[in-house]
């Protein structure tokens, strides 16, 4: 409802109160008129209000009768705009922001098509996408991952030697206490992208459950660590589709080497196909 400053309680003319009952049943009608006549209101109250205070002198006794109509119109003014729809603003807005949704929706699948396209053409072999969708072709097939977003990376080769006692490490300790950490921690998380009771079960006991790997996110073999924040557990999928795309962009690479690339990152812990 627009805010008015409401004029002050009608003066008394002699031992009676100035009214109009034909003002006080004014309406205000509906579109953008009533916010003009609201205006002229307002501008009336203005000028109104603008005297020295006190009692007019007598000769502006009808004048005045004129200015007490102003309070008795903003109360039905009011009263009018009580009587429609007090959520319709709101209502407006969330039918503007549901159209803005469903057209970029409609945009981001014309962008998805067109890169699974160029990739099966052979023009591409992935391609990020803004809203952090990621296309990427894994042997014949054309896979599309969401939630993950694109790092520019500059990836070092390291020592294979070094990888191999870091991965010994991951496979023979971190791992489980990892996926322990999980259970204890996110058990909630877990329930809501759709992991079973039994699931979580394993995952509390240090196991992974079936169709789930534990992935780093940045590889072992460019320096990542097995901290807990470098890892998710990921389901097999989507983990075909990072391990290939990684292997794909290091291709030839020897330890020491360096090359900037764009490194599909996932955020969180746990990753089940973008859900």
């Amino acid at each position: 409802m627009t805010r008015i400053e409401r004029a002050q309680k009608p003066e008394a003319v002699g031992n009676r109160e100035l009214r109009n009952p034909k003002a006080e049943s004014t309406m205000l009608p509906e579109g953008r008129g009533s916010e003009r006549k609201l205006d002229n209101l307002l501008d009336s109250i203005s000028k109104n209000d603008s005297s020295d205070g006190g009692k007019l002198p007598e000769q502006n006794a009808e004048k005045d009768i004129k200015s007490q109509e102003i309070p008795s119109q903003i109360n039905n003014i009011e009263a009018g705009h009580e009587t429609q729809d007090p959520h319709r603003g709101e209502k407006l807005l969330d039918s503007f922001v549901d159209k803005v949704a469903e057209v970029r929706n409609a945009r981001s699948e014309a962008k998805i098509e067109k890169a699974k396209t160029n990739i099966e053409s052979g023009k591409m072999d992935f391609k990020f996408l803004p809203g952090d969708i990621f296309v990427c072709r894994i042997g014949n097939e054309v896979v599309t991952l969401s939630k993950v977003e694109k790092t520019k990376l500059e990836y070092t080769k390291r020592n294979p030697d070094d990888v191999l006692k870091d991965r010994e490490k991951f496979n023979n300790s971190v791992r489980g206490k990892f996926l322990k950490d999980l259970g204890a921690n996110h058990e909630e998380e877990l329930k809501q992208k759709g992991f079973s009771e039994d699931e979580i079960n394993m995952i509390k006991a240090g196991k992974v459950p079936p169709g789930y790997q534990v992935h780093h996110k940045k590889s072992l073999d460019d320096g990542g660590t097995n901290q807990f924040d470098n890892l998710v557990l990921i389901d097999k999928d989507s983990h075909s589709v990072i391990t290939a795309y990684q292997k794909r962009v290091t291709n030839g690479m020897v330890a020491g080497d360096c090359r900037k690339v764009d490194w599909p990152d996932i955020k969180g812990n746990i990753y089940n196909g973008g859900i």
